[in-house]
């Protein structure tokens, strides 16, 4: 049972990823119009996007990989900021990788207070 329910966490996590990749590789004028954002300059889809690929690797993977994991997502996040402002027709933005790291971090510590939460009330129900 709970083999199933990290791997259905793991599933999650990877289709977070595989969104962000796409969504960061886009070329320019493939990219969403103004629109279509939740904030000016796309911080707020940036941390919740990351937020979530935070929450679901810590949940499928643990703390010790998953620390691991998401280190590696912020400096990919970094490559492809970079790659953005060098051959896709987008620009490079500090703000983005902040929004990432923030995110990912925000999604952490949701993860970590949720097992938290959990360990406590299983204590709680055990001592009833």
């Amino acid at each position: 049972m709970v083999a199933d329910l990290d791997m259905k966490w793991k599933l999650i996590a990877a289709g977070c990823y595989l969104l962000i990749v796409v969504a960061s590789l886009l070329p320019g004028q493939w990219t969403p119009s103004g629109d279509v954002n939740l904030s000016e300059n796309g911080f707020v889809e940036h941390a919740l996007i990351y937020a979530l690929l935070g929450f679901t690797v810590c949940k499928g993977f643990g703390w010790s990989r998953a620390l691991i994991i998401l280190g590696l997502v912020c400096l990919i996040s970094i490559c492809f900021e970079w790659i953005q402002g060098s051959v896709l027709q987008r620009t490079f933005s500090p703000d983005d990788i902040l929004a990432n790291v923030l995110g990912v971090t925000t999604g952490m510590t949701a993860a970590g207070l949720s097992m938290l939460l959990l360990a406590l009330l299983g204590k709680e129900n055990r001592k009833h």
